[in-house]
């Protein structure tokens, strides 16, 4: 049995930096996402963090974390920056702290509805989900019926038929020698449920559902 030995996010902290501060339980996400809505950590904002580190390291091979410190407030005006950076993302927690006020138990049970129910269905349904906004934006495709058009195919584009299918099976396409019909590529974001449809044959690209 293979031996293990963990450092959690705050041990690991105090072992680098030596700060020992521990936020409440929760807080970090909630910051987290104060910084992130508020991009309060964006290059023109704090600086190009890792270039700088990469500068600091070559200038002081045996620095550790108070050098770096020092290193980024005396050279790149850190504390003005991290100031800055602060009031913008310390505006946005205050949005999220406020929005969150208003959060009762009917939304949180909405909420997890969708992420178990509707969440499941539109992952598993990406088709349906396409089909539905090239419909809608673009009037020239129809939704075919039950029994009309190929297998494998979905829409109508004039005096051609539409099909709608996964990017992995571009180069596998049963439909590669047909002129009658239109292949539509599809690809998922990564990190969210976003999808990309490659829809050349319309001149148009669709991005929806992030």
């Amino acid at each position: 049995m293979a031996e293990t030995i963990s450092i959690d996010a705050d041990e690991r902290k105090e072992l680098t930096t030596g700060d020992k501060k521990k936020a409440p339980k929760y807080t970090f996400y909630a910051m987290n996402n104060a910084v992130k809505y508020s991009s309060a950590n964006r290059k023109p904002l704090v600086g190009d963090i890792s270039k700088i580190h990469e500068e600091f390291e070559e200038k002081h091979p045996d620095g550790d974390f108070n050098d770096w410190q020092n290193y980024y407030y005396n050279h790149y005006d850190g504390r003005e920056r991290l100031d800055e950076a602060t009031e913008e993302a310390y505006d946005m927690f205050l949005t999220i702290r406020a929005a969150i006020d208003q959060i009762d138990r009917e939304d949180v049970r909405e909420f997890v509805e969708g992420l178990v129910l509707n969440g499941t269905y539109s992952n598993r349904n990406a088709r349906e989900a396409i089909i539905e906004k090239v419909v809608e934006s673009r009037s020239e495709c129809d939704r075919l019926g039950p029994s009309e058009g190929p297998d494998q195919c979905d829409l109508r584009l004039g005096d051609r038929f539409v099909s709608i299918q996964p990017e992995e099976m571009s180069d596998e396409s049963v439909f590669k020698d047909r002129d009658d019909v239109v292949v539509f590529y599809f690809s998922e974001n990564e990190g969210d449920n976003g999808l990309q449809i490659d829809v050349s044959a319309l001149s148009r690209t669709l991005d929806e559902f992030s």
